[in-house]
């Protein structure tokens, strides 16, 4: 299952914005704290809908925050393209998947 693209808004301290993952290969290059595990964790929890971090979902939100978000695009075995978007919102996370056509 390639990630084509994941999205963010208020997850950890990564900028709220949209990472293309489309080539071939990916780095994630910098210093320590900076997000690349924070990248990481995110496409698992796309994947498997859990963190390997953390049970606590309130831990999740960037500081000051209350919910967070995540939009990953991936494409599957049938070379569909399909969504995630995982919605962590009232103390609630909520995971909803649209397949490709």
């Amino acid at each position: 299952m390639p990630f084509l693209s994941v999205a963010y808004t208020n997850f950890r301290n990564i900028a709220n914005n949209t990472i293309d993952l489309l080539s071939k290969e990916v780095y994630f290059v910098g210093k320590n704290g900076q997000g690349k595990s924070n990248i990481l964790e995110s496409l698992y929890m796309s994947a498997y809908g859990v963190s390997f971090r953390t049970r606590n979902e309130a831990e999740i939100p960037l500081d000051g925050q209350t919910e967070y978000s995540i939009r990953a695009i991936f494409r599957d075995s049938k070379e569909r393209t399909n969504s995630i978007h995982i919605i962590y919102q009232d103390g609630k996370k909520r995971l909803k998947r649209t397949p490709g056509p």
